[in-house]
């Protein structure tokens, strides 16, 4: 005998929500947030939307503190929280087991009854990472020699943020912590911390010492370098060398359009971006780079730059660089998101372990943004994360805003004149050979 719908009405009452599991295929892919807290994990239905950023919005900026936002719902009892304690933010992977995405420790708590005779409670946490603790330091302030940038940040880190037991809370015991000592109460981690390429001038002993922060930011400014925070809570420092190392093609992980959510994305270009002459303080005194080309078809741009570089070669350098990266106009994007969700395999095994200075190649984006490809490295992450759906934002530069002088050294010994097309411009020269 044949069904009617009708003859199927009582069913679909009986199944529920569960009958659209008949139809659909289930998704590969299953986010499941987690967040730990002091060793206690949330999961499921207890955990709302959340929120990660990390690193920078752009090439132009120093980073400053990663933070998170977390919504939690609780039932009669109050989960344990107090201001301090370390906070993970987990995410299922494709394969293995699941991933960090964030770890700080909680700064602020807030709670609100969900309704009136209820015993529902939302938490509202905010957790931040290891570089706003350097924000509140004050370190060396017996001075320090002449060095490399990436050891005059990490000196700096260090004294601001190395722990004893005597700095160690009193009603805190060993089964507070995870890990071992130094990940949870020594000295801070560091995670691929580079020493840094140029030399940068003494540092005078001064009464009070100086802003940990501060003098990091100044060190790796100088060194043409990056200060960041890693997925497990740790300090990192690229120097100038690093990303230029990256330019192996297949460093770059291919993220095609096809996964990139384009509506509202924008690309810009601003001549207040550009410098064709630049003026760089150094302890000796002052050097110049300019780009004659670069003044004649738009006039000049001058712009002037604070270091603390020792030597004048170091100097030159620098100043050289800067004005390979701006001398000419170079399009940018806003913002890169991605839904999570769409993805499958290697790739989105590859974006959930996303950090920054990580290449990415964007591919087939739509011409009227004024370019269909984009090779870039990560500035910095935007996560906003819910049960079902993960959405990930990526700030990305041009890679050529990071490279400096390095374009003439990666083509090929082989390669001759007849071989390059005659309309190439010199300022493509580093795109397209």
């Amino acid at each position: 005998m044949s069904q009617t719908w009708a003859d199927l009405a009582t069913a679909w009452h009986a199944v529920g929500l569960t009958w659209a599991g008949i139809f659909d295929t289930p998704p590969a892919w299953q986010p499941e947030p987690s967040i730990r807290i002091n060793g206690v994990d949330f999961t499921g239905d207890t955990v709302g939307t959340v929120t990660i950023r990390r690193g920078r919005d752009s090439v132009y900026v120093e980073p400053s503190a990663s933070y998170a936002s977390v919504n939690l719902r609780a039932l009669n009892v109050a989960p344990q929280l107090q201001i301090g304690d370390r906070l993970i933010i987990r995410l299922n992977s494709v394969i293995g087991p699941p991933v960090t995405l964030f770890s700080g420790r909680i700064s602020d708590v807030e709670t609100q009854v969900v309704q009136a005779r209820t015993t529902i409670g939302e938490f509202r946490l905010t957790a931040v990472g290891p570089l706003a603790g350097a924000n509140r330091r004050q370190v060396l302030a017996a001075g320090r020699p002449v060095e490399k940038d990436g050891q005059r940040a990490l000196a700096a880190l260090f004294d601001a943020l190395a722990q004893t037991w005597e700095g160690v809370p009193i009603d805190v015991t060993w089964d507070d912590f995870e890990g071992t000592w130094e990940q949870s109460v020594g000295p801070i981690s560091v995670d691929k911390f580079d020493e840094g390429v140029f030399d940068v001038s003494a540092l005078p002993a001064q009464d009070g010492g100086y802003s940990a922060l501060q003098l990091a930011q100044q060190a790796a400014f100088s060194g043409n370098g990056v200060l960041y925070e890693t997925r497990e809570g740790r300090i990192a420092y690229a120097d100038a060398e690093r990303r230029a190392a990256t330019l192996v093609e297949g460093d770059f992980a291919n993220v095609p359009a096809a996964v990139i959510s384009l509506d509202g994305m924008r690309a810009s270009s601003s001549l207040s971006e550009l410098a064709n002459r630049v003026f760089v303080d150094w302890a000796g005194g002052v050097v110049t780079a300019e780009a004659l080309d670069s003044q004649l078809e738009y006039g000049l741009f001058v712009r002037r730059l604070q270091t603390i570089l020792e030597n004048e070669q170091d100097a030159q350098r620098f100043a050289d660089e800067k004005v390979d990266n701006f001398a000419f106009p170079v399009f940018k994007a806003d913002q890169f998101r991605l839904l999570l969700n769409n993805l499958e395999g290697p790739l989105l095994d590859r974006l959930i372990r996303v950090e920054p200075n990580d290449g990415v190649d964007f591919t087939g984006l739509p011409n009227v943004l004024g370019f269909n490809r984009l090779q870039a490295f990560v500035e910095g992450v935007d996560w906003l994360i819910e049960q079902y759906r993960v959405e990930l934002g990526l700030f990305a530069s041009d890679e050529r805003l990071s490279v400096g002088g390095v374009w003439w050294g990666r083509v090929t010994d082989t390669l001759e004149w007849g071989d390059v097309d005659a309309a190439l411009e010199w300022q493509d020269v580093g795109r397209t050979l």
